[in-house]
């Protein structure tokens, strides 16, 4: 079988193929890492909840963030997940 691709063609379809094997293989090194039971992603910031909580009832979401140095976002789901 013929191949018609013209070498500009494949030198642009080339980079894409990169980047597809790289996310499989990444994709893959995760998943074997979880399955050796190593934590994968970004470490939880060490807030008590109970302290977020007590804060929230005397201050806004995002003073009560600024005071422990996480986003307003963090705080709100902190307070969602514990409430």
């Amino acid at each position: 079988m013929e191949d018609h691709t013209s070498g500009e063609e494949k030198t642009r379809l080339a980079p894409q193929s990169d980047v597809n094997s790289l996310s499989h293989r990444i994709r893959r090194g995760i998943e074997r890492a979880k399955k050796r039971g190593v934590r994968v992603g970004r470490p939880p910031l060490p807030i008590d909840p109970r302290k977020v909580k007590k804060l929230a009832a005397q201050k806004s979401l995002r003073e009560v963030a600024e005071q422990l140095g996480c986003s307003k976002s963090y705080v709100e789901r902190i307070l969602l997940k514990y409430a």
